[in-house]
Formats: structure tokens, C-alpha cells, sequence
């Protein structure tokens, strides 16, 4: 990345005279221009790719703001009428069917709704009120409010 340059190096003026006289050139005519199409060229370029990874990174970080601001909306709902935690296992179950879930996790307050499923239940307090993972032999299958809304908004 080219060094900082201030402009102060592209464009001297020369020092203006305190008092005008007709035998003194006009002080446009005393600017000196320098010679730096190619230093002016790298310095563009230089900004464009800056606003473009400053876009890339922006949009990313809007996108993340976002679905946390709606988990977050979801979750509070969630506080009101709570999720139907059995209904999320089942559904899951059902999508990874051949998947044999090890261990299913859940916000600590909504394990009791699945003490009558014959699965190995664990409270995970940093999970938000409706959030389900489900731990499987070769990973984990994430039915988080977050990893939902991510498949409602992207099919």
C-alpha cells in the first residue's frame, strides 16, 4: 500500500507578496503544479479498494446485527409464550433423521418440557429460551433461534 502523502507535496504555492504591485505575476501563476499522475493514480486506488473492504466488512457486520437484533426480538416473545422445545427436538429429529442425537441442549428453564423424551437432556445456561442443539456422534445439529431465522430468511 503506498505511503500517506499530504497534499501539501502536489500543490506549492509559492509565498504570496503582502501587498500587490502591478510588476508582480498573479498568484495562480505562482502555484506549482507537481508532476504526480502516477502518485495520484496509486492514491485512488488505494481509496477505492479501502471502500470496497469497507463496504464487504460493513454489510457483513449489518447482517450479524441483524439476525442478533431479531433473535433477540424472538427471544424476548419467547419470554411471553414460550417455544414449544419439544416441538423444535422433534422437528429436528425428524430433518436429520439418520442422525442418533447423543444429547439435546437446552436454555435451563425449558428442560422439564423434555423430561418425558427418551434422550439425554443437559441445561446450557448460554443458551437464549428456545434455542435446541442437539449433539450427534459427528457434530452438532443447530436448531438455535438464530440458525432458524438464518433458514427462514435464506431458504
Amino acid at each position: 500500500m503506498p505511503e500517506f502523502v499530504p497534499l501539501t507535496q502536489f500543490v506549492r504555492p509559492q509565498p504570496r507578496p503582502e501587498t500587490v504591485d502591478a510588476g508582480a505575476p498573479d498568484f495562480a501563476a505562482t502555484i506549482e503544479i507537481a508532476d504526480v499522475s502516477g502518485d495520484l493514480d496509486d492514491a485512488l486506488s488505494a481509496a477505492r479498494r479501502f471502500r470496497a473492504a469497507l463496504d464487504d466488512a460493513l454489510e457483513t457486520a449489518v447482517e450479524t446485527l441483524l439476525r442478533d437484533v431479531a433473535a433477540s426480538v424472538i427471544a424476548r416473545e419467547l419470554e411471553l409464550a414460550p417455544a414449544d422445545v419439544r416441538a423444535i427436538v422433534a422437528a429436528a429429529r425428524e430433518r436429520y433423521r439418520l442422525e442418533e442425537p447423543v444429547r439435546v441442549r437446552v436454555h435451563p428453564e425449558e428442560v422439564a418440557a423434555l423430561r418425558e423424551l427418551d434422550l439425554c437432556v443437559a441445561a446450557d445456561p448460554a443458551l437464549r429460551r428456545g434455542d435446541v442443539e442437539i449433539d450427534v456422534r459427528d457434530g452438532t445439529i443447530d436448531a438455535t433461534l438464530g440458525a432458524r431465522l438464518e433458514r427462514v430468511l435464506h431458504g
